[in-house]
């Protein structure tokens, strides 16, 4: 399971990082491309920390666990400025967020620090009965899920057919991590195939995003 988790996490790294190349280089005139491509490093940081850590340095889990939070968020933004009306009303800056989304900022670096400072690990807190911080990456997969599902809401019919390979795709990793910490939530412990195959997951959905 240990080479098959590196395998996979890897080929996930190089899937994120060439697109984010093609963004930042052939697309990069595209509408919200950098803003992606941000999204798309995140993953690959993530997707090679968690290659590293399967093969053979566990030292490196919360790191991986860190960037998976900021992943996440990479993935959250992108969403919310493709929905738009994300910024304060009656502000002139224009990176001045919305009281809730400046909250919901706020929430994912607390917890991403946190995180990082290994203060919520998930192999520290899985015996426990409410299991706190695999809650919270849970209600972050139901996050993203809603907002894909506001994105395709709330766009009209005849745009719907350009945005609709990227809700699959991101709605697709956000589906996934939902069901990788329910499945922890319930058995009290991370079922090492669906961690492993997390990687493979999350690279099938580059073609979709690209």
């Amino acid at each position: 399971m240990t080479s098959i988790a590196s395998f996979s996490y890897a080929v996930c790294a190089a899937a994120f990082a060439l697109l984010a190349v093609l963004l930042l280089t052939r697309w990069r005139a595209r509408p919200q491309s950098r803003v992606l491509a941000g999204a798309c490093l995140l993953s690959a940081l993530w997707g090679a920390t968690i290659a590293f850590q399967a093969s053979g340095h566990p030292d490196l889990a919360k790191w991986s666990n860190t960037l998976g939070i900021l992943r996440s968020a990479g993935w959250s933004a992108v969403l919310i400025l493709l929905i738009g009306n994300y910024r304060k009303q009656g502000s002139p800056l224009p990176w001045s967020l919305s009281p809730t989304l400046a909250l919901a900022a706020a929430l994912y670096l607390a917890f991403a620090i946190g995180t990082a400072a290994g203060a919520w690990d998930i192999s520290s807190l899985i015996e426990g009965g409410f299991l706190p911080t695999v809650a919270a990456r849970v209600g972050i997969a139901v996050l993203g899920m809603l907002l894909v599902e506001q994105l395709y809401r709330n766009k009209p019919l005849q745009e719907r057919w350009a945005i609709k390979f990227a809700c699959l795709g991101i709605g697709g990793m956000f589906a996934y991590d939902f069901y990788l910490y329910s499945d922890t939530m319930l058995f009290r412990q991370i079922n090492p195939d669906i961690w492993a195959a997390r990687g493979i997951v999350n690279a099938l959905t580059v073609p979709l995003l690209a």
